[in-house]
């Protein structure tokens, strides 16, 4: 198992941003200090999945948060943390079409969970 931790994963992507104390990236993230971020994402998969992180295979920034994990039961997810102004029943509707994508064959991410809460925003899970 590597050492490269989740928090590793962040501070390399608030370094590739130029992210500051006062950014908008700290804005969609909540915070400038990649541990804190890293623990947010700890503390969501241990309520939602009632397991832990092992390693991440990537973070990334865009218009919300990505993060691909793999978790210690050997599932990878891929949470995906969406900006405040995304509504509940945007992300519903868009895990029903995506679900039923998935049960026709469509060769695209598998929805897991979502809506959920991930502090005062709403992520989306899948497979």
């Amino acid at each position: 198992m590597s050492d490269f931790t989740l928090a590793d994963a962040v501070a390399q992507q608030f370094a590739r941003f130029g992210v500051g104390d006062h950014d908008a990236l700290v804005e969609l993230c909540g915070s400038a200090d990649p541990v804190e971020v890293a623990a947010r994402f700890d503390g969501f998969v241990e309520r939602e999945f009632a397991t832990r992180i092992v390693r991440p295979w990537f973070f990334t920034l865009s218009v919300g948060q990505v993060a691909a994990l793999e978790l210690d039961d050997r599932r990878v997810i891929v949470v995906k943390v969406h900006p405040r102004r995304v509504r509940a029943a945007v992300l519903t509707a868009m895990h029903a079409v995506q679900r039923a994508l998935v049960d026709r064959g469509f060769p695209c991410p598998e929805p897991v969970a979502g809506p959920c809460r991930f502090g005062d925003r709403l992520a989306t899970v899948d497979s």
